[in-house]
């Protein structure tokens, strides 16, 4: 479980707000492992998790929805999927919207910068994720870096099991 310091209503506003930016611009992230035709159920329990509960009540959501696929291929073979793929994907991407809402929330606070911090606890914390804590990174920056698929996923802030978020 994530420990987002700044998840309150004010944050959860602005989170709904790039969530229903990014569904607008083609810009929400789903994940190769989703059974067919998952999009608008995703969407809708995104929403619902920023509105209302946390990374947790999502992870539950994929699960109790079977949105995942058993089995995937990989190289020549075929292997199941891990059982901690709705954890990783669900946590990742409530995260990058709790950081692009935080983003935007610091703007209009003119916070201008958000901190780095261990968010989740770790058993074997990455070294450049532990470089990380601490530093200032600019709001209007990482909604540049962040609102974009492409770029979110290369993230070192996001990367899987980071553990790692922001504070104001």
């Amino acid at each position: 479980m994530y420990n987002f310091l700044n998840l309150d209503n004010r944050t959860r506003e602005f989170m709904v707000s790039e969530i229903n930016w990014a569904i607008k611009n083609n810009a929400i992230y789903y994940s190769t492992r989703f059974i067919d035709n998952q999009e608008k159920k995703w969407q809708e329990l995104l929403l619902e998790a920023a509105t209302n509960y946390d990374e947790h009540w999502l992870v539950s959501q994929i699960e109790n929805n079977l949105m995942l696929k058993d089995f995937e291929s990989a190289l020549k073979t075929t292997k199941h999927v891990p059982n901690t793929a709705s954890e990783t994907f669900a946590g990742g991407q409530f995260n990058r919207y709790y950081v692009l809402g935080l983003s935007q929330r610091a703007i209009e606070e003119n916070k201008n910068t958000l901190e780095i911090y261990r968010a989740k606890e770790s058993q074997n914390p990455r070294q450049e994720s532990e470089l990380l804590i601490g530093q200032k990174l600019n709001a209007s920056e990482l909604i540049e870096q962040l609102r974009p698929v492409d770029s979110s996923v290369k993230s070192e802030l996001l990367k899987p099991n980071s553990g790692l978020s922001v504070k104001l």
